[in-house]
């Protein structure tokens, strides 16, 4: 699922460079576990979800983008924050409705998010139950996966082939069954992964929304507790190391970027007056603005420094999720 984007007339501009497309795992009786890996073309600036007052951004919103967005995870239940993980290592996590999202920089895009293993966690002393008995192959037409002995078909497989594959969900630990949401408390058709438990809703018309992830992100909150700090409304974007893929310092981009030209006020009594003109800026669905600061201005006696000009449009900008690209101008003899 993509943000919608809607364009205004007005002042033009800018700049900068990311591309690609993440394509879908490979399709077939036994589908392939690799795929091509193309770097994404999706946004990384914050985007904030009033509905749980919280933002994804850098790689976790790329990701987000690219394998489902809010069909297949849910909005965002945290911020972005340091966590222990079932290998016992600590990453950048953020929960999700269905999902819990680990930043690996150690690692290449698209494997530098991974989703959690929440399903081996869940399963863990549930392996001797009929479910998730390996069973021999079929030879019926259904996916058949040697790994953990199980089969995968019907809208199932289809989910599997069109949202990720190995990737995000891992191998299948069951066979379909039926079982209850810990929930809502209904009765659901489920079949178990590594990364997740699926639902089958055959009351939903249209086939491509028949099967949702199990709200696993919640439940595994719910199961082990998240820090009240993760959890609060947040109240301005995330920032340098707070951002997935982001460590900070001037910022990289890997495709052509726009914004407009601004004209911000240069202390803090214009607070309202620069929250109005940023609010315009990403209403019109942009990301960037530039301003145009004058040396006199930031420096009226040499080695006498007045950051008030611009610390007060920098702190606008990050309290509005837009970059800012900054021009000098008029420069001493």
């Amino acid at each position: 699922m993509r943000i919608p984007r809607k364009f205004s007339l007005g002042v033009a501009a800018l700049l900068l460079l990311i591309s690609g497309l993440v394509p879908m795992a490979g399709v077939g009786a036994a589908p392939s576990a690799s795929k091509a890996v193309v770097a994404s073309s999706a946004p990384i600036d914050p985007y904030y979800f009033p509905e749980t007052n919280h933002y994804i951004s850098g790689r976790f919103r790329q990701y987000w983008e690219d394998n489902g967005g809010l069909f297949v995870f849910g909005y965002p239940l945290t911020r972005t924050y340091m966590e222990v993980s079932t290998d016992g290592n600590t990453y950048l996590t953020q929960y999700f409705e269905r999902a819990r999202f680990e930043y690996h920089p150690a690692n290449s895009q698209p494997y530098d998010v991974l989703l959690t293993l929440v399903g081996n966690e869940v399963i863990a002393n549930r392996k001797q139950e009929q479910p998730f008995q390996p069973v021999p192959n079929p030879n019926n037409g259904s996916a058949y996966f040697a790994e953990t002995g199980h089969t995968l078909s019907g809208d199932f497989l289809t989910f599997w082939q069109r949202w990720g594959g190995l990737q995000n969900f891992g191998f299948p630990w069951s066979e379909p069954f039926e079982e209850v949401n810990s929930v809502d408390g209904k009765t659901y058709t489920v079949q178990y992964f590594e990364r997740g438990r699926w639902e089958l809703h055959p009351e939903i018309a249209d086939p491509n929304y028949r099967v949702l992830l199990g709200l696993m992100g919640l439940e595994r909150m719910q199961r082990v507790g998240v820090p009240t700090a993760a959890t609060a409304a947040e109240t301005r974007p995330p920032t340098g190391s707070d951002i997935p893929g982001g460590s900070g310092g001037p910022y990289r981009a890997n495709h052509i970027e726009y914004g407009f030209n601004t004209y911000l006020i240069g202390n803090f009594a214009g607070i309202n007056y620069n929250n109005q003109v940023l609010g315009k800026v990403r209403e019109a669905g942009f990301g960037w603005i530039r301003i145009q600061l004058l040396w006199k201005d930031l420096e009226p006696v040499q080695g006498q420094y007045n950051w008030e000009i611009l610390d007060s449009q920098v702190a606008a900008g990050n309290a509005n999720g837009v970059k800012i690209l900054v021009s000098v101008l008029k420069s001493p003899d």
